[in-house]
């Protein structure tokens, strides 16, 4: 049967442009010199579970901090959304904390319901990203700091 939507050759073209837009999501990752483990490495780390993306230093992308991506080559419908989110989506978030999916192609603009939850949706790779820079702070310390002592014997702090 000649199936040009769901036969094998149809298939391994979604396989390949999915392929494609995940590379293209790492290279610009790389280019912006923010660290990530993809899916590969994850499962060796033994992770069953995986977004394509998981990054090493959360960003921040409109006020939301993002610990993972997963990027999607398609357009994103409302039970395609659905069975995404049942399937990996609320397992990312429940592994990795909040994320942000990338529909490629669009979506459905009332999809974007959880971003209160920690799942936001976009049909690009971010511009506006907000990256942690540790050396911005330049001298952190507490009150009491002075009281501080470190029982390396238990690898504890104590406060005296």
């Amino acid at each position: 049967i000649k199936d040009d939507s769901y036969g094998p050759l149809a298939e391994a073209i979604k396989h390949s442009i999915g392929e494609e837009h995940e590379q293209k999501l790492k290279d610009c990752l790389t280019k912006l010199d923010i660290p990530f483990s993809d899916e590969n490495v994850l499962r060796v780390q033994g992770y069953d579970k995986t977004p394509d993306i998981k990054l090493e230093v959360p960003i921040a992308v409109d006020g939301h901090i993002i610990n993972w991506i997963e990027s999607k080559a398609l357009f994103g419908d409302p039970e395609a959304h659905q069975g995404y989110l049942r399937d990996q989506f609320w397992s990312y978030m429940n592994r990795f904390g909040s994320g942000m999916v990338i529909y490629w192609f669009g979506y459905i603009s009332q999809l974007d319901t959880n971003r209160s939850a920690g799942i936001i949706l976009s049909d690009h790779f971010p511009t506006n990203i907000v990256r942690y820079k540790p050396e911005m702070i330049k001298d952190f310390s507490c009150p009491g700091d002075d009281k501080l002592q470190v029982n390396e014997s238990l690898g504890s702090l104590v406060i005296s």
